[in-house]
């Protein structure tokens, strides 16, 4: 009587070299071939039979693209400023805003989006004496030294007026890049990031979207990440409690009359509207907004309402 034996292929399961199998295999980017060829299997599409009956799939391949999870955060008090739109900026409100924030001890500013014009850079037509990028870097260079000389440490968001640079260098240069451009004065950093947070509570953003509605915009925001949330971008100015949130939008740094194409051309949008904001923690540790506007603020009383000691 002719006698047979069966030999089995591969470890047996349960066994510390089944265990060790299966880790190469569920590992991403394993070669199923090789691994049958190593352990023993006739073929991968074997051992691939064999797993799939234990229970036992591979693991999707991981992205190797970047996650945009690591926006700026800034802690303690801050001046939010946005749309200075230099060389359009108005010095004597910006000016009063310096003060403020520079009579209080504020250190840290965050320009909301649209620091610079970008005028020669603009797809809109402009006119031809506006769109001087020379005229503009010089200009922009020399106030953003006068805002580090009030506030110490700066930090520039993305705005679409950033964007017309970039676009038109065919996406070759970031923020870092026309720091550089401007020999990034002290005290100035940037961000690709359109939006950054301050103390895990607040969103300062530069988003996609406008809204002829006040606080439509920064409200709708509240709502989609939960939290207090001050918008530039709009050009609008007020605060709106949203739930257990507020919604800011911020108001402008830049001068409207300065704007050929708000001034000389009528439209149905609201009026632009000046601002800045600081939030500020108060004696009892609360952080809070004050909205600055020249139409309400009483400026020499505001600078006496958080005198720092000299």
């Amino acid at each position: 009587m002719k006698s047979s034996s069966r030999t089995r292929l591969g470890p047996e399961e349960g066994s510390p070299e089944w265990d060790r199998l299966v880790d190469e295999y569920t590992m991403p980017g394993a070669s199923v071939p090789l691994l049958a060829k190593q352990h023993g299997y006739a073929s991968g599409g074997c051992l691939s039979s064999i797993m799939c009956r234990a229970g036992i799939l591979r693991r999707m391949p991981y992205s190797p693209k970047k996650r945009y999870d690591d926006a700026p955060h800034i802690y303690g008090d801050v001046l939010v400023t946005a749309d200075e739109q230099i060389p359009f900026h108005d010095a004597d409100f910006m000016g009063r805003v310096l003060e403020v924030a520079h009579s209080w001890g504020v250190q840290q500013g965050i320009s909301a989006g649209d620091t610079m014009n970008g005028t020669a850079f603009s797809k809109f037509g402009h006119k031809p004496a506006d769109a001087d990028w020379k005229e503009e870097a010089n200009i922009t260079r020399t106030c953003l030294t006068y805002m580090h000389e009030a506030v110490p440490s700066w930090l520039l968001i993305m705005g679409n007026h950033t964007v017309h640079i970039i676009k038109a260098l065919s996406e070759q240069i970031d923020m870092g890049d026309i720091l550089r451009l401007l020999d990034k004065p002290k005290g100035i950093r940037g961000t690709d990031y359109y939006y950054c947070l301050v103390n895990d509570t607040w969103r300062i953003s530069h988003p996609r979207n406008i809204s002829v509605i006040p606080g439509r915009v920064p409200s709708m925001l509240c709502a989609k990440f939960g939290m207090n949330v001050a918008a530039g971008h709009g050009h609008l100015l007020g605060i709106y409690p949203w739930n257990n949130w507020l919604a800011v939008d911020i108001g402008i740094c830049c001068d409207p009359l300065r704007l050929d194409y708000n001034a000389q051309r009528d439209s149905t949008r609201p009026a632009m509207q000046q601002g800045a904001l600081i939030l500020k923690h108060g004696n009892d540790g609360v952080l809070r907004p004050h909205l600055l506007s020249p139409r309400w603020t009483d400026w020499a009383a505001e600078k006496r309402k958080y005198r720092r000691e000299v």
